[in-house]
């Protein structure tokens, strides 16, 4: 299963952050991603790209995301 082989990927690079992009025509991939993710509570999850930025309060109420970014993501993720 998908959802069995992602968490077990992520839990062995253990990352403390997630990002994903996608558009609009990706977006229920990104929605069951970011449910899957969840399981992993101590991973922010963060979403770019055109359908976080076209719509930001309902790609973020929607989904099991920490926050999004709008517009370009290199600033605001900088060290």
């Amino acid at each position: 299963m998908v959802a069995d082989g992602l968490l077990k990927n992520i839990s062995e690079i253990a990352p403390s952050i997630v990002g994903f992009s996608g558009t609009a025509h990706q977006y229920k991939y990104l929605m069951r991603y970011s449910k899957t993710l969840s399981r992993l509570s101590h991973i922010i999850q963060i979403a770019g790209g055109a359908q976080a930025t076209l719509d930001p309060v309902g790609t973020l109420s929607e989904s099991e995301l920490d926050g999004v970014c709008v517009g370009e993501g290199e600033r605001p993720l900088e060290d």
